[in-house]
């Protein structure tokens, strides 16, 4: 896991890149309000899984930088991250490859597993960052505040819904999301200095 620790300098971008990618995935679902038929799916899917990718590294990234504090939260929150990581990286590879080939798409459960993974990864990042201090506390709660949206994702269309949610609900679950990630990377872009380096520079002064 040592391999997460040059992430830590690009928590703050990957955070900010994962909130341009929701941003835009909104923007292309919106299409579908002055265009009947539009299938966003096609763009706005991988973006999200783009995103969940560049998000998850993030967290690669504050287990890194968190790791000497609250160890078997963060241990947690690393292993999470790191399934999190591999099983995005298969529903983007299975999603493209069942539009440029005759592969179906992803069977329902696994993408439901994933986005409960998902939802633990970004709970157990919010709580570690609430613990251990390495970044602003409300770091923390927005990230928590993402688990909780990706948690509607699944209650929307299965409960409050009954079926398909309207794409306005899509819309607003995306953006969402996009405000934030951005806010959470926009809170952590001054802290880019590796844990190591700043251990040394401490030790230095000392």
């Amino acid at each position: 896991m040592k391999q997460a620790e040059p992430l830590e300098r690009y928590v703050s971008g990957l955070l900010i890149a994962t909130g341009v990618l929701y941003t835009v995935a909104a923007v292309n679902t919106s299409v579908v309000f002055v265009r009947e038929g539009y299938d966003y799916q096609a763009l706005s899917g991988p973006l999200l899984l783009l995103g969940l990718l560049a998000s998850f590294l993030a967290l690669l990234g504050i287990y890194s930088k968190a790791r000497d504090r609250e160890p078997t939260l963060v241990k947690a929150t690393g292993a999470v991250a790191s399934l999190a990581v591999v099983a995005v990286t298969v529903l983007l590879a299975w999603g493209i490859a069942s539009r440029v080939s005759t592969v179906s798409d992803p069977p329902a459960p696994l993408a439901i597993a994933s986005l409960a993974l998902f939802i633990t990864g970004f709970a157990l990042a919010g709580a570690t960052v609430l613990r251990s201090s390495v970044y602003p506390r409300p770091v923390g709660y927005l990230l928590l505040g993402e688990a909780v949206a990706l948690v509607a994702v699944i209650v929307g269309p299965l409960v409050v819904f009954e079926g398909a949610a309207p794409d306005e609900y899509t819309v607003g679950i995306e953006l969402t999301q996009a405000v934030l990630l951005l806010l959470a990377g926009w809170l952590t872009r001054g802290d880019v200095e590796p844990r190591t380096q700043q251990a040394t520079t401490g030790a230095k002064e000392a």
